[in-house]
């Protein structure tokens, strides 16, 4: 299952942050978990941030995000 973190904030009226992004992450990881198939989480956009995408990438494993 993969998450669209812009497709969301669109339909949910939100920006793409962390903390607005935390719920749906987490339903998705628990509704992935439930079907036994793996949660993918969106791209990271700030394509000249490093920093921020790493600390992504471990908030992710950190939810139980696979990839």
């Amino acid at each position: 299952m993969l998450f669209g973190a812009a497709d969301y904030a669109v339909a949910a009226g939100c920006r793409i942050t962390s903390r607005a992004m935390w719920y749906p992450r987490c339903q998705i990881v628990t509704a992935a978990a439930a079907a036994g198939i793996p949660a993918v989480d969106t791209p990271y956009f700030r394509l000249d941030d490093p920093d921020g995408l790493r600390q992504e990438a471990l908030e992710a494993v950190e939810l139980g995000f696979s990839g």
